[in-house]
């Protein structure tokens, strides 16, 4: 209940900061960034207090890190024997090197997670607090502070699809590769650049939306697992079976009225409608495509509740932005639309943490 209740009260601070950013955007474009950035290192120690400082094991992911880690303590956890993701696999080695207790590493995930997160926001943000409150509302509860893995290599990948937005292609691909390091399905960005080449004319905007809303109202499921189930995959047997092939409590059809769904169908719609002003503000349509790419994968794989999730989740990465730069371009509805968007991020915090229970078992770290 304390954890719940300090959540709560840095959510507020949040709020107010957005209050106090969003008075310096209208009374002042030019130094807006500069009136926030004393803020910045608080935003850090936020992201820090509730992934880094509990205490290992409240979450069922936790047992699959603690396992592997005490491989590396024991001398063992080679590369094949528990993952083959490199960069995981060193920081594993470093930190069992120093030390035996698992906190370090679930500490050291945490502070790489939040330095990437905060740094991309502080690089292409137009309205910083936005985005940090919009991210501490539902992905930091549901993927970050569980998901410790993922959530390093999906925060390096939002770097560097701002880098590559900004058109620093070479610290956008090497970002990409450490990502894929940490978490193989960051291979996926691999898109990037296919679509970024890709016109996205509204016309095929509206028709691949309805393409894939009729494929997700049809359902996938039968015929896509009797392709791959009749197909030698190699090593990517192991990842299809568990995203796509397996059924049970928590791979099963998501549906079309899914609320993680509806509420990105809503926000693309309101993005689409503002699209060349988003565009001019953030300098790319990048942000754009990726989250309407996002739309697509939830509503195509309806069926497959896992790979929908996760691979939907990994490149709507692009909402924080979009969200931020709506503000900032919506001159007219400016105070109406960031009123939405406060109240769009109480209604996740609230779901994640009273329905969802997200913070049920959660214990602080005990340096006694």
């Amino acid at each position: 209940m304390f954890a719940v209740s300090l959540y709560f009260i840095f959510w507020c601070i949040l709020v107010l900061l957005s209050c106090y950013e969003l008075i310096c955007i209208e009374s002042s474009k030019r130094s807006r960034k500069r009136s926030i950035l004393p803020f910045i290192l608080f935003f850090f120690t936020l992201l820090i207090i509730f992934s880094g400082l509990r205490s290992p094991g409240v979450s069922s992911d936790d047992q699959v890190y603690i396992s592997i880690f005490n491989q590396f303590v024991k001398g063992g956890g080679g590369l094949t024997s528990s993952t083959n993701e490199y960069v995981f696999v060193i920081i594993n080695q470093l930190i069992s090197f120093i030390t035996d207790d698992v906190f370090y590493l679930f500490l050291l995930f945490a502070l790489l997670t939040a330095f990437f997160t905060i740094f991309s926001f502080v690089k292409a943000s137009p309205f910083i607090t936005i985005s940090v409150l919009v991210y501490f509302s539902h992905v930091y509860l549901y993927r970050d502070m569980i998901q410790i893995r993922a959530g390093l290599s999906y925060a390096i990948f939002m770097l560097a699809l701002v880098c590559f937005a900004k058109k620093n292609y070479k610290a956008s691909i090497a970002l990409w590769l450490s990502s894929t390091l940490i978490h193989f399905s960051s291979f996926l960005g691999v898109v990037v650049p296919i679509i970024n080449k890709m016109k996205f004319s509204s016309k095929f905007v509206i028709y691949s939306f309805l393409f894939s809303l009729v494929f997700g109202a049809i359902g996938l499921y039968t015929p896509i697992s009797f392709l791959l189930n009749n197909v030698n995959l190699g090593p990517l047997t192991a990842p299809i079976k568990t995203y796509i092939l397996s059924r049970n409590e928590f791979n099963k059809p998501l549906g079309l009225l899914n609320p993680t769904t509806l509420k990105q169908c809503i926000w693309f719609f309101v993005f689409f409608y503002y699209r060349e002003k988003l565009k001019y503000e953030l300098s790319s349509d990048i942000y754009f495509k990726t989250y309407f790419l996002s739309v697509c994968i939830l509503l195509i794989f309806a069926d497959f509740s896992v790979f929908a999730a996760r691979f939907g989740s990994f490149f709507a990465v692009s909402e924080f932005f979009l969200l931020a730069a709506l503000v900032v371009v919506s001159k007219k509805n400016r105070r109406f639309l960031f009123s939405i968007i406060i109240g769009y991020c109480c209604m996740m915090a609230s779901l994640n943490v009273f329905s969802k229970g997200l913070f049920d078992g959660f214990v602080f770290y005990n340096f006694g």
